[in-house]
């Protein structure tokens, strides 16, 4: 009767206590001790976006741990010319995609280095917003995972296709986030567990809570042109192949896979033109965001 009792008391006061948390600071998280942040970044063959990826962020954070899959395209030596105190290089050459184990990994050197908190990124995601702000204010209402959402930047027809770099040609993006590709920003202190493609993280005992696009978003440069979404689709669909992992993961880079294989490059591109790129008729459902491109000084057009 009595443990009854006792369970029944804990549910009622529990909301109270939660919702009392949120606004008292956590223990040992004052003004004085701003936190520290992190950056993991996993990448493999992304020499078009890697600079632009390292230069927009650095300012961002504390430091950056960044590890090369085995790039062949000149990735590695570009992230030669970053390595530094605040950027440390792993190198891991094996042809599996088993993104979660490359990336708790690093999550746990971000740990023992002293980050506080931490963001998984990829290559192609660019996060806008003061980290070290959002991450303090969170902290103290007692929440160890933000849920940041990200806005898919699409290639489009008002696109300047003669400029190379990324980040300057794209500039509109969907106007709602992508549900399925939303990631946390987290502490580090209370971390288990990352799930494959980061999209959600276990942590121990921690509340999780979602972020307005105003406080922090993600820019995700997902597809940048047809040639680059074939390479993607075909060589990860591949490296899944020879992983173990389970069917659920990267349907949609092995549909596209399996069109290659059955139609070539054709099908692809049919496949590109009617799911990818945005012609005339639907740039109504983009909205402009030059947030990148300004970041990295690069001009108002196209």
């Amino acid at each position: 009767m009595a443990g009854n009792f006792k369970t029944a008391l804990k549910d009622l006061l529990r909301p109270a206590v939660y919702e009392l948390r949120k606004w008292l600071p956590a223990p040992g998280w004052t003004s004085r001790q701003p936190p520290r942040v992190a950056m993991t970044l996993l990448c493999k063959n992304e020499a078009d976006i890697i600079r632009q990826h390292l230069t927009y962020h650095l300012p961002k954070v504390d430091f950056l741990i960044v590890t090369d899959n085995g790039s062949s395209d000149g990735t590695r030596e570009m992230l030669a010319g970053f390595e530094s105190e605040r950027v440390i290089i792993v190198d891991d050459p094996a042809p599996f995609h088993m993104q979660f184990k490359e990336v708790d990994q690093m999550i746990r050197m971000a740990r023992d280095r002293g980050a506080d908190w931490v963001i998984n990124s990829d290559a192609d995601e660019f996060w806008t917003g003061d980290f070290h702000a959002v991450a303090h204010r969170y902290r103290r209402r007692w929440y160890s995972g933000l849920w940041v959402p990200s806005f898919r930047m699409r290639p489009c027809c008002a696109e300047n296709t003669a400029e190379a770099d990324p980040t300057a040609r794209m500039r509109w993006r969907e106007r709602a986030p992508d549900r399925g590709f939303r990631k946390v920003f987290h502490e580090t202190a209370r971390y288990l567990k990352i799930d494959q493609g980061n999209h959600n993280v276990h942590i121990r005992g921690g509340r999780k809570v979602q972020l307005l696009p105003d406080e922090m978003r993600i820019c995700h440069y997902q597809w940048r042109g047809f040639a680059h979404y074939l390479r993607k689709c075909v060589d990860i669909s591949k490296a899944y192949e020879i992983s173990g992992l389970r069917e659920i993961y990267g349907q949609h880079l092995k549909r596209v896979y399996n069109v290659w294989k059955a139609q070539g490059e054709a099908g692809v591109r049919d496949m590109y033109q009617r799911e990818v790129y945005v012609s005339e008729s639907g740039m109504g459902e983009l909205v402009r965001d030059d947030t990148v491109a300004a970041a990295l000084g690069l001009t108002n057009s196209p």
